[in-house]
């Protein structure tokens, strides 16, 4: 398997605007006239949580189109971590919905969790093991084939430019190496849609432009993600049309001025 077999390395169609002046055409035909509209990656419906009688999330309403990268800014405690819990199906929402690439993740949980992988707040893998060690481990658990896990643990190293420290033991890392590896681990069963939970919070200035040289190359290659963040630069600097938190959870749309847009869609 090469790199351009990973669903996240295949290069996505241009989008282009038809003459009737639709906004979703594709090669310049509008849809209907060639190829049809893609499914957007995330489309979520009044989704909330409560514990108790605390909302953690109330009536979150979003749509992560194909191909984009979609930032959730917000402080800290504003429901952004729950907003990921409830779409990546690890946390069961007391009400709304989510949608993955069109299938109902409330009827179908597994075929939700075969298209996304999280790459999460919290630092996971094993200190006794190494670098590698620990991605290969998590490709195994996710189930990709024996014969592809060498080749898709060293692409997703690379990816992150975690090679030259692959054989170092998880325990001598610093904070930011750990986020990078948990990025690789993320990566290597290939999704199609990538959750990144503030992943340069507390890390090194190194380490954060690796983070986001990763980043780019995967909306290069059409990855869909939804990355959450308390700093507007990260917002600035890679997504599409960000949401700020207010109380509760809840989200108000709002643009950022950019000064490279094409960074934000793969075209």
């Amino acid at each position: 398997m090469t790199r351009r077999d990973w669903p996240w390395a295949r290069r996505q169609p241009k989008r282009t605007e038809a003459a009737t002046g639709g906004t979703d055409a594709v090669d310049g035909l509008a849809p209907g006239a060639g190829e049809r509209r893609r499914t957007p990656a995330v489309v979520t419906r009044n989704l909330g949580r409560s514990v108790g009688r605390r909302e953690a999330v109330r009536g979150i309403s979003l749509v992560v189109e194909d191909g984009e990268t979609l930032g959730l800014l917000g402080r800290l405690g504003a429901g952004k971590t729950t907003t990921i819990g409830l779409i990546s199906t690890r946390l069961r929402p007391t009400r709304g919905e989510v949608r993955i690439f069109g299938s109902l993740v409330s009827e179908d949980v597994n075929a939700a969790r075969r298209l996304l992988n999280v790459a999460s707040e919290e630092e996971g893998g094993y200190p006794s093991l190494t670098g590698e060690e620990n991605v290969d481990f998590f490709a195994r658990l996710y189930g990709v084939p024996r014969g592809e896990c060498s080749q898709r643990v060293a692409e997703a190293l690379e990816l992150v430019e975690m090679t030259p420290s692959k054989d170092d033991r998880l325990a001598s890392y610093s904070r930011g190496m750990r986020r990078r590896l948990s990025l690789a681990c993320a990566l290597v069963t290939g999704p199609r849609l990538l959750l990144l939970d503030e992943p340069t919070v507390g890390v090194d200035p190194q380490s954060r432009a690796h983070i986001f040289q990763a980043v780019r190359a995967l909306q290069a290659r059409g990855l869909s993600i939804l990355y959450t963040t308390r700093d507007i630069e990260d917002v600035e600097a890679l997504c599409d049309p960000s949401r700020s938190s207010t109380r509760g959870g809840s989200w108000r749309s709002e643009r950022y001025p950019s000064s490279s847009p094409g960074r934000r869609r793969a075209r």
